[in-house]
C-alpha cells in the first residue's frame, strides 16, 4: 500500500475539536485530557490525512471502562492486539462519518488479521488511550511542542515522511518502522527540552 502524505492542512484542527467533543461526551464520566498529537497538530508540517489523538485518564483501571463505551459505538475499531507490545495503552481507529465498524471486525486481537489497507481508506483518527502524566502522555506531548518551535527538526521529518511516501508498504505499521530511528532520538531530545522548559 502506499501512504499518502499531504501539505498540512488548517481543517485538521477542527476536526480534532469535533473528535474533543464526541470523546466528552462518551467518556464524560471520567473527565480525560484529550490533545491533538501526532503531525496534524503542528502547524505548517505536512502528514498523512489521519488526526492522532490521546486521551489521558486518571489510571489504568479506568481503560476497561473506555473500552466498554467505545465498543458500542458503531465508528470505532479497538485494536487489542497492540497491547502485548504496549500493555499501558489502549489504541482505537475512530472511522469517518458514514463508515461503519460492521465492515470489519469490532476487535482485532491478532495483528496479522488486520485489514490495513481497507481500514486505511475509512479511518479519520487513531485514538491513543494512557495515563495522565505517564511516560508515554509524556513522549506525545513533548514531541509536539519540540517540532513546533524547532524547524530543522520539523523539515527533516518532513523530508523522511516525503521520501517514504514514495515506496510501496505491506501496512501502515511498516511505513512507521520506517520512522523509527529518527523518532526515538527525537523523542528523547524533545522530552529533555520539555522537561527542561518547564522547570
Amino acid at each position: 500500500m502506499k501512504i499518502d502524505i499531504v501539505p498540512y492542512d488548517k481543517n485538521w484542527v477542527t476536526e480534532f475539536g469535533r473528535l474533543k467533543v464526541e470523546l466528552s461526551k462518551i467518556l464524560g464520566k471520567l473527565s480525560p485530557s484529550i490533545e491533538h498529537i501526532g503531525s496534524t497538530s503542528v502547524p505548517g508540517l505536512a502528514a498523512k490525512n489521519v488526526i492522532d489523538v490521546l486521551v489521558g485518564l486518571e489510571e489504568s483501571s479506568q481503560f476497561d471502562f473506555v473500552t466498554n463505551e467505545l465498543a458500542q459505538n458503531d465508528r470505532y475499531i479497538y485494536y487489542k492486539a497492540f497491547e502485548a507490545g504496549l500493555p499501558n495503552r489502549r489504541l482505537f481507529v475512530r472511522l469517518k462519518d458514514g463508515e461503519s465498524s460492521a465492515a470489519f471486525e469490532k476487535v482485532f486481537l491478532h495483528q496479522e488479521k488486520i485489514p490495513h489497507e481497507a481500514i486505511q481508506k475509512s479511518r479519520l483518527a487513531n485514538v491513543h488511550v494512557v495515563e495522565n502524566d505517564s511516560s508515554e502522555w509524556l513522549r506525545h506531548i513533548a514531541f509536539r511542542e519540540y517540532l513546533k518551535v524547532h524547524e530543522e527538526v520539523r523539515l527533516e521529518y518532513a523530508k523522511i515522511k516525503a521520501d517514504l511516501s514514495q515506496k510501496t508498504w505491506e501496512h501502515g505499521m511498516k511505513y512507521n518502522e520506517g520512522k523509527d530511528s529518527f523518532i526515538k532520538r527525537e523523542e528523547k531530545n524533545a522530552v529533555e527540552w520539555y522537561l527542561s522548559a518547564k522547570k
